[in-house]
């Protein structure tokens, strides 16, 4: 923060200036004004949208990130499960039977990303190719 301040007056209400007493030291502000400046400044990149990831405490980006890598890896595991199925021949019972004859997509035909698991059947499925 500058060291150059300005000097202007500022009305509060009084249950915002005690919210202000009671809280600069939670914060390890040395100041009210140090809170103040601070409270503006997160207020300002809030309304601003940008670098929202500076504004969210690290606990929720953490559980973000976490939620979006186990979706990631869910779907993985479903379009390899889905490619493996168009590949196989389609049984009569089956509701893919109306993909029976077609040639598959070239995705379908490759093996999990690495890291990622499969089920024994769809392991025996890609060893009969």
């Amino acid at each position: 923060m500058p060291r150059e301040k300005i000097k202007f007056a500022l009305r509060m209400s009084p249950e915002t200036q005690r919210l202000v007493k009671e809280m600069y030291p939670r914060d390890n502000c040395r100041t009210q004004n140090e809170f103040i400046e601070k409270a503006i400044r997160f207020y300002s990149g809030c309304v601003s949208g940008q670098d929202a990831c500076e504004f969210l405490p690290a606990a929720l980006t953490d559980a973000l990130r976490s939620t979006v890598h186990d979706s990631e890896g869910r779907v993985c595991r479903l379009l390899f499960k889905l490619a493996v199925e168009l590949d196989t021949p389609a049984t009569s019972g089956s509701p893919l039977s109306l993909c029976a004859g077609r040639t598959p997509p070239a995705w379908a035909t490759t093996a999990p990303p690495a890291g990622r698991t499969c089920s024994p059947a769809t392991l025996r499925k890609l060893q009969r190719r």
